[in-house]
């Protein structure tokens, strides 16, 4: 988890967190959270890890509803992979949401 640390930290990642809960410690399915990021008023990803797991790593996206979060479409793997899907779904996101700003302008 430490290898992915500067990276976050370049993106300034430690602003995304979810009002009123800890981004860190939450355990869902056996996988405890230690990266979130909301991308909407709803809809987040986070990275998640569980060391006794054959797939240890997760990359699941949520949605809040009525103040629970509720995690779906996880991408399970190693590390790497977790975190590059958690990366690539982040950017997309972001890149598709400042397309529809843009859109807004003209």
């Amino acid at each position: 988890m430490e290898s992915n640390s500067k990276l976050f930290s370049d993106m300034d990642a430690e602003r995304y967190a979810l009002p009123g809960h800890e981004e860190h410690g939450e355990v869902v399915r056996g996988y405890e959270i230690y990266r979130m990021v909301m991308v909407g008023n709803d809809t987040g990803y986070v990275l998640a890890h569980n060391p006794n797991a054959v797939e240890p790593y997760v990359c699941w996206q949520f949605m809040v509803r009525d103040g629970e979060r509720h995690y779906n479409w996880g991408v399970y793997g190693s590390e790497q992979t977790a975190t590059d899907s958690y990366n690539a779904r982040v950017f997309i996101h972001a890149d598709a949401e400042n397309d529809n700003k843009n859109e807004g302008r003209k």
